[in-house]
């Protein structure tokens, strides 16, 4: 989700300076003699928050590489304690006083089709909503369409409930519309949301009666039955560059995406309540709790960490040397290609060259919207959101 406009957002602004003017008055900026403005150091670190199991040595090895290379300063993490029964409730509840860092853990992969089973075990307590990012651009690109780049996102099984056995379950509004905001923030255009055929228009409906001012988002919208989206994502690139799939189908989707696009997996994979919890990685081979590292992975993740902390010049560092990488022809086996010319290395070395100096790269990158700066101005100009049913 963009913090741009958080206080994490603002602390990056501000970090250069190593200082801030926090002010405890109205909000309007000026501090009174009742409530004068005090000034807080601002850090800049990006901090990586890790469970109570072992951090593989490949995977730690290659982030203390990639950071170091990058001058980014980051620094590992325990998670803190989760206290009391209460303050575990308001955890699982979403409600918790507490910013606890997100746990940064790429090397755990997660399978999509367990969306299908209930509660998800590898789910961090109080976890509404996921996120995962397909991106891949240039020679090495595995289809002929370049760059690809979608969002696949779906509720956890945890916020939907049923109260019509024909429409089946369905999110929290909530959560739904808050996942239609994280698209918009990406300057994601074109949103599916896919769903049995007989609950599209009853969750257009309860969608916008919950949030009319989903309106002035500059997103189209579509609610999709499943059969009609399996038939467009067969024909190859697809159509969207954001897609909520309810749980139950978050498994075919992934399947139909990585057929589509060659990408089988892992991608980097967020975890939400209120905000960013967990950072694993998603493949439809099977989970692990311990995977081989993964260069793709782990710098994709590791950009979209630092975006969604309001580090955007560590995400943009970290997703300028994968892409560098990429655009000269350099694969691995996790990421590989089709495509002639290419060089295929182990995923190590392609974090040794990652860090290497691309100045004589002149070729423009293109843009990932997963770590782009929000542009609100350029997004206001696209005109509203355009909600629609496909039959």
């Amino acid at each position: 989700m963009d913090q741009s406009s958080t206080p994490q957002g603002v602390a990056q602004a501000t970090s250069r300076a190593g200082l801030s003017l926090a002010s405890t008055g109205d909000g309007e900026g000026e501090a009174s003699s009742a409530n004068p403005a005090a000034l807080s150091l601002v850090s800049g670190r990006l901090l990586l928050a890790h469970a109570d199991e072992a951090i593989p040595g490949d995977w730690k090895n290659a982030v203390d590489n990639l950071t170091h290379a990058l001058r980014i300063d980051a620094s590992w993490v325990a998670t803190k304690p989760t206290g009391s029964l209460l303050q575990k409730a308001r955890r699982v509840v979403g409600s918790g006083a507490e910013d606890q860092e997100p746990v940064f853990a790429p090397w755990r992969v997660i399978s999509p089709t367990a969306f299908q089973m209930g509660p998800i075990s590898a789910a961090p307590a109080g976890a509404q909503w996921v996120a995962s990012y397909l991106f891949d651009f240039g020679p090495t690109c595995p289809t002929m369409v370049s760059p690809i780049d979608v969002a696949l996102m779906s509720p956890c099984p945890e916020v939907c409930f049923s109260d019509d056995a024909l429409v089946g379950p369905l999110p929290r509004m909530n959560t739904l519309a808050t996942m239609v905001r994280a698209a918009a923030s990406e300057g994601r255009t074109k949103l599916a949301i896919i769903v049995r055929e007989a609950a599209r228009a009853t969750l257009a409906t309860r969608l916008l009666a919950f949030d009319p001012s989903l309106n002035d988002a500059s997103l189209e919208i579509e609610f999709v039955s499943i059969e009609d989206a399996v038939v467009r994502l067969q024909r190859g690139a697809p159509h969207w560059d954001g897609i909520i799939a309810m749980p139950d189908m978050r498994g075919i989707v992934f399947a139909m995406l990585a057929e589509a696009s060659g990408i089988k997996g892992p991608w980097p994979m967020l975890w939400f309540d209120r905000g960013l919890r967990l950072v694993t990685s998603e493949a439809h081979t099977g989970a692990s709790a311990s995977a081989p590292l993964n260069a793709t992975a782990l710098m994709q993740s590791l950009a979209l960490l630092a975006r969604r902390s309001g580090r955007q010049y560590a995400a943009q560092r970290l997703y300028e040397s994968w892409a560098a990488r990429r655009d000269s022809g350099i694969v691995t086996k996790a990421r590989g290609s089709s495509a002639p010319y290419v060089n295929e290395i182990d995923e190590a070395a392609f974090i040794d060259q990652a860090v290497q100096d691309r100045s004589g790269n002149t070729r423009a990158l293109p843009v990932w919207r997963g770590v782009v700066c929000e542009q609100s101005e350029q997004r206001a100009a696209q005109g509203p959101v355009r909600l629609s049913l496909v039959s």
